[in-house]
């Protein structure tokens, strides 16, 4: 058993860390955000200052990328990740690093990156002022989505394929950004829109090569309502699979591979695509420097060993392949009725029944808390676990989760999608004819 210590900004590997205790190591846990201080209470030991105990661990772990947001308050995992490895060269370290945490964080410099390795990218452009943008969609006309570089709200991002309507929200974005995006600056990309089915592909970076045995393919539902309607949230839920050196895999993190070692960065790397028929594929963005969720969580359904073992090995750089079980896994967010939006006090009060009929096999709590005998919410955005399932088909893996999900209920009440899986189940096969799947 090893000693794992889990340095988090929003504390969203509550739910790993509750697991790793369950298979017996140990587990001491940092949370950066003020408002998030309270997930986890009652479950795990949470420490205030992480470096006491880097000397006490085997595994760090770094769980997000540096928050954007500068000054001696923000999440700075990268420089955190340099500090470590200069005083213990030979810690084993997951996630952090400075170059890769820029993949994530600057779209410019992570499509610069892909156009140098080869993998064709669509025509992008960063802006500092609105007007200019306008003048730019202008001139140029098409399609264009809006991706902003600065930590905003995610409803001031877009995807528009008609000029009239890019400039549209660029006006209302420009009317709107002071009350909207306090204090952040403008700064933002315009990428062209293409249409077509949007996936990602997920590997493991052990700091030598990609663990290729193991491509996590995905589809994700980013907005709040049924049907892809409402605001857009960090994710609602996915359909994945795993798929030995996928195709997806190959055309496309495979050929960062080079620059992730002479890096030696060890870690999760996902890139998100929009596939647009058998031999076409346009990457968006990278979630790197630290694992996606609830992927991590869809990643873990699917192992076929202990979540703390495959992660030792993986920093080990362990070369027996990785264990996985075939088949599909749905994945869904249980939420409170006020998320995604921030209330410092309201997620606090809720109540999670029906744990004692799921257990936590495939519940992965989040911002929770155990206190006075029951579980009850924590932090401020009301994210409250995470709903495993798996199965031969899409259809099996949908119906293993919402019969957990459906045991859980909220007080006053619970918030999640009821149609996770349906839009992959009528565009996987067009994938899988395109070889995408395979």
């Amino acid at each position: 058993m090893a000693k794992f210590l889990i340095v988090s900004a929003l504390a969203e590997t509550i739910g790993l860390a509750i697991r790793l205790l369950a298979e017996g190591h140990e587990v001491k846990y940092y949370i950066h955000e003020k408002s998030e201080k309270d997930c986890g209470d009652g479950f795990i030991e949470k420490v205030d200052d992480w470096r006491e105990y880097v000397d006490w661990c085997d595994v760090l772990f770094f769980d997000d990328v540096d928050q954007k947001e500068k000054g001696e308050t923000a999440y700075a995992s990268g420089n955190w990740y340099l500090e470590v490895r200069e005083k213990y060269p030979d810690k084993l370290i997951l996630g952090g690093h400075p170059n890769v945490a820029r993949l994530e964080n600057d779209r410019m410099f992570a499509q610069e990156i892909l156009q140098q390795v080869g993998v064709p990218i669509v025509p992008l452009q960063r802006f500092t002022n609105f007007q200019e943008a306008k003048n730019f969609v202008e001139k140029n006309g098409g399609g264009w989505a809006i991706k902003h570089n600065s930590q905003v709200d995610r409803d001031l991002a877009g995807v528009f394929f008609k000029p009239e309507e890019v400039i549209e929200f660029l006006d209302w974005l420009e009317q709107n950004w002071k009350e909207l995006a306090k204090g952040k600056p403008v700064d933002f990309v315009l990428q062209q829109a293409v249409k077509g089915v949007e996936f990602a592909v997920t590997s493991f970076f052990d700091g030598e090569r990609f663990r290729s045995e193991f491509c996590y393919l995905n589809q994700e539902e980013k907005k709040e309502l049924d049907g892809g309607l409402g605001r857009s949230t960090g994710q609602m839920g996915e359909i994945g699979i795993v798929v030995p050196n996928a195709r997806l895999f190959q055309q496309t993190l495979a050929k960062i591979e080079p620059l992730l070692r002479e890096w030696g960065y060890c870690g999760f790397a996902d890139l998100n695509c929009i596939v647009t028929g058998p031999d076409k594929v346009v990457p968006l963005e990278f979630t790197i420097g630290r694992p996606g969720y609830p992927t991590l969580y869809s990643i873990s359904e699917l192992l076929d060993e202990p979540v703390g073992q495959f992660l030792i090995r993986m920093a080990q750089r362990d070369p027996q392949p990785i264990k996985t079980r075939e088949g599909f896994v749905c994945t869904l967010i249980l939420a409170t009725g006020t998320f995604p939006d921030q209330h410092p006090t309201r997620n606090k009060t809720a109540v999670v029944h029906g744990l004692d009929k799921t257990g936590l096999r495939h519940v992965w709590l989040g911002e929770a808390r155990w206190e006075d005998g029951k579980v009850l919410g924590a932090g401020d955005m009301g994210y409250l676990a995470v709903i495993t399932g798996s199965g031969w088909s899409i259809e099996e893996a949908r119906t293993k989760a919402y019969d957990t999900i459906s045991q859980i209920s909220v007080t006053p009440y619970e918030k999640y999608r009821m149609d996770i899986g349906l839009r992959a189940m009528e565009e996987f096969p067009q994938l899988a004819a395109w070889r995408w799947l395979s």
